[in-house]
């Protein structure tokens, strides 16, 4: 089951869904595929997300020149939520992973790990 998309993030405007040309207007925060229809709600941050591979960014570029059917329209929707999640969980998962780093290695006197054998 897919998790429910956020009400900000929606496709808008008249036209044929086809990916024209793909731009991002950061006051508006949304992002054309063509002069009249874009998609709403995504922050640039989520726009940049991914650093080399920009998933966002990535699957409106390869339907450059095709139509977007109801299907790949909720996929995208659904990535725009998935990225906004990843950027709001993104802190508190940094602060896990320092936490863990350091932590000495091997665990110390408490320790659960099965070190095996010492001779």
């Amino acid at each position: 089951m897919e998790a429910a998309v956020a009400s900000d993030v929606r496709f808008v405007g008249e036209g044929t869904n086809a990916v024209e040309e793909v731009r991002y207007d950061p006051a508006t925060r949304r992002v054309w595929v063509d002069f009249s229809q874009s998609f709403t709600g995504v922050p640039n941050d989520g726009r940049l997300w991914g650093e080399g591979f920009r998933p966002l960014e990535h699957y409106l570029q390869e339907r450059r020149g095709c139509q977007l059917d109801t299907d790949q329209i909720r996929a995208y929707q659904s990535a725009i939520h998935a990225v906004r999640e990843c950027l709001r969980l993104a802190p508190a998962l940094d602060s896990a992973l320092d936490a863990v780093i350091a932590q000495p290695l091997g665990g110390g006197a408490n320790s659960d790990i099965d070190e095996g054998p010492t001779e």
